[in-house]
C-alpha cells in the first residue's frame, strides 16, 4: 500500500527541557505509522527549509526509510514549534512557520499523490492552501485528515463539526 502525509515537519524545542527533537503532524504521523506498518511504503511530502535543521531532518528521514522524494527544499527556515512540558502535558509556546508560508504543492507533487492509496493530511493554521489542492485532487486514494484542535476556524461544540463514524 502506497501511504503519503502531507505537511508540517520541523523542529520541536522543549525550552524548559534543552531537547530538541524532529515534529510536526506530518512527521509524527509518517514516523510512527511507518513503525507498525513495513508492508506498506510510507512517503511524506513536506517543505524544510536550506537550513541545518532542515538538512538533519532530511538525513533522519532518510534513515528512517521515509520516501522523501517530494519533500521540497525551500530558501528559508525550516518550521519550528516551541514547548513546555508542564505536568506532563505539552504547552505550546511558539510556532515559526519559516518556508510552510510559501511552499505549493507542484504538478509533480499533485501527480504522485494522485497515484497514492492513502493521503493524510493535517488541516492547521497556515496549511489551508495546501489542504485544498488536496481536497480537489482528483485520486481514488483515500483521503484522511486531522482538523488540528488549534485550527482557529475549528469549532468542536457544534455537532456538525467534528467527524464521528
Amino acid at each position: 500500500m502506497k501511504i503519503t502525509v502531507v505537511g508540517d515537519f520541523g523542529i520541536d524545542i522543549y525550552e524548559n527541557l534543552a531537547i530538541t527533537k524532529p515534529g510536526g503532524i506530518a512527521f509524527n504521523f509518517a514516523y510512527h505509522f511507518s513503525q507498525d506498518n513495513t508492508d506498506s511504503k510510507i512517503s511524506l511530502v513536506a517543505a524544510l527549509g536550506d537550513d541545518k535543521n532542515g538538512k538533519i531532518l532530511k538525513k533522519l528521514a532518510r534513515s528512517l526509510s521515509l520516501n522523501i522524494t517530494n519533500i521540497q527544499t525551500l530558501k528559508g527556515l525550516t518550521p519550528l514549534q516551541k514547548i513546555k512540558l508542564v505536568n506532563g502535558e505539552r504547552n505550546f509556546t511558539g510556532y515559526t512557520a519559516g518556508v510552510l508560508k510559501k511552499w505549493k504543492l507542484d504538478k509533480e507533487d499533485l501527480d504522485f499523490l494522485a497515484k497514492q492509496d492513502v493521503i493524510f493530511i493535517p488541516l492547521s493554521d497556515g496549511m489551508e492552501h495546501i489542504f485544498n489542492k488536496i481536497k480537489n485532487l482528483k485520486t481514488k486514494a483515500i483521503k484522511i485528515v486531522d482538523f488540528s484542535q488549534d485550527y482557529e476556524f475549528a469549532d468542536f461544540d457544534n455537532e456538525e463539526n467534528v467527524i464521528t463514524k
